[in-house]
């Protein structure tokens, strides 16, 4: 959703020395008329900062940093449990992050007694499986990057779709042997967990999409836990999926780009959804590292259609219940070496350390609801207090200019125009008489306004005004004076 940054003031209009009304008219003009403002905002976020055009940060939010419940880990790890029934494998929530730019990753595990609550995908032959699916009894379904009330829609309705015509013909196919599917619009994403047997089996998937991405491990077994990690960066298409990679004949792997593009179906590479770290220019931000901003939803099950194996395709009749799913307690891990939560203050960074299961360090502290500020308090209202001074400032100069041109038009020019009409005027060399003639006054008026000065004319102009996106907005309203005419040797101006 765009907003409106700013307000700021302007005039533009024409006064006419013609008559007392058209001066009324003017002062109503530059006391009322606004000039809008043509600076607009996305607003992305927890706690909805503002993005500009450019995608810069220019104003950080004054909100909580997440909804979401967490751990924290010895090394400032954030550790995000998702379990059936809890609040977000049923409701979900939102984090804003502070980053360094050098790319997302994100860490998924799964932990428990794993060969009694992970699905079996079963083992078919050499390299196969008998049940595609088995990930989704143990997903994990996240999305970033989004802007304001994108979310509250996706909640809503599931996975954003479009007109069959977007995709290709194979995606909206029905039938036995049809995929099932609905053309996407956007791309939200989701790790998956279950076992072949005696072995590991990962899943990843774009929501919605018929296709989908998995491999078993030759190494990992289905003991206390294992994990994976999914990493986002510029320089890649879509993601990559660390250690991970399936090199056993028939299996494809978990990476993006190990499909062909013409397998999957639903999800145009130009819907793909782009882990953004937005780089911050609020001057109230004082954390020299950590200068970008990345916001990440983790998302309820009941967005998931689930998937159908054999042929892969989805069913959007149905979504996935998390108070049913998932069957193993899953976490996704965010590490203190690359996110500190938005409104951390400033301070030393955390080594890389890893734990047990080659994560960064085991969770040592629990969380409730987090309340955290997005910027210490004096620097907030710091920022907010120079934007009110320069309002007040605004609106003193436009009341004197206002008072101005009341004094000037109307009661200075009413004593010279009665004064003209009972005495006349005698000038050197001649009579020069300045009369009232069909309601119109013969003289030159002169008004500065901004600086800027008419004959014969009334110019108003307003200063810049700068916005709280940065930009700066400028009107000005000019009016000319009339032409000169000569006959019988007596000058008028008009």
């Amino acid at each position: 959703m765009r907003k409106r940054c700013c307000n700021s003031s302007g005039v533009n209009g024409m006064a006419s020395t013609s008559a007392l009304v058209s001066r009324a008219l003017l002062l109503l003009t530059v006391a009322l008329l606004l000039h809008e403002c043509v600076v607009w905002c996305d607003i992305v976020g927890f706690a909805k900062h503002k993005k500009d055009n450019n995608n810069k940060i220019v104003k950080l939010g004054t909100g909580k940093a997440t909804d979401c419940e967490y751990d924290e880990g010895t090394n400032g790890d954030i550790i995000i449990k998702y379990k059936k029934g809890d609040k977000h494998a049923t409701k979900g929530c939102s984090i804003d992050l502070l980053t360094r730019n050098q790319g997302i990753q994100l860490e998924f595990s799964v932990t428990g007694n794993l060969m009694e609550c992970l699905t079996d995908a079963g083992v078919v032959g050499t390299n196969e499986v008998h049940d595609e699916r088995a990930g989704d009894d143990n997903l994990f379904p996240y999305t970033f990057s989004l802007q304001e009330g994108s979310l509250d829609s996706l909640l809503k309705d599931g996975p954003k779709t479009g007109a069959a015509s977007e995709c290709s013909g194979e995606c909206v196919s029905g039938g036995k042997k049809g995929r099932h599917g609905k053309c996407l619009l956007s791309t939200e994403f989701a790790v998956g967990f279950g076992r072949r047997g005696d072995w590991m089996f990962y899943h990843t998937r774009i929501l919605g999409e018929p296709r989908l991405w998995y491999c078993y491990s030759a190494v990992d077994k289905p003991e206390s836990v294992a994990s994976l990690k999914v990493n986002f960066e510029k320089k890649i298409k879509g993601w990559q999926v660390s250690g991970h990679d399936c090199n056993t004949a028939g299996q494809k792997g978990l990476d993006y780009d190990k499909i062909p593009k013409k397998d999957i179906y639903c999800a145009d590479p130009k819907v793909l959804r782009k882990a953004e770290e937005w780089e911050i220019k609020d001057e109230a931000h004082k954390d020299t590292d950590f200068k970008y901003l990345f916001t990440l939803n983790v998302l309820p099950l009941k967005v998931v259609p689930p998937a159908i194996a054999k042929p892969q395709s989805v069913d959007y009749t149905k979504r996935i219940d998390g108070n049913k799913f998932p069957k193993c307690e899953l976490t996704l891990r965010l590490s203190g070496n690359r996110f500190k939560l938005f409104g951390a203050p400033p301070g030393p960074q955390p080594s890389e350390t890893p734990g047990p299961d080659g994560s960064t360090g085991p969770a040592v502290k629990v969380t409730g609801p987090v309340d955290t500020s997005t910027a210490p308090p004096s620097e907030a209202s710091g920022s907010n207090m120079g934007l009110i001074i320069g309002i007040v400032i605004a609106v003193v100069v436009l009341l004197a200019v206002v008072g101005g041109l009341v004094w000037f038009f109307v009661l200075r020019g009413k004593g010279e125009e009665e004064e003209g009409m009972e005495m006349g005027m005698t000038g050197a060399g001649g009579t020069k008489t300045k009369t009232k003639v069909g309601g119109t006054t013969v003289g030159a008026t002169q008004a500065k306004t901004g600086g800027m000065t008419t004959v014969g004319g009334t110019q108003a102009k307003t200063g810049g005004a700068t916005t709280a996106c940065g930009a700066t907005s400028k009107a000005a309203g000019t009016t000319k004076g009339g032409a000169t005419s000569k006959a019988g040797g007596a000058t008028s101006k008009k």
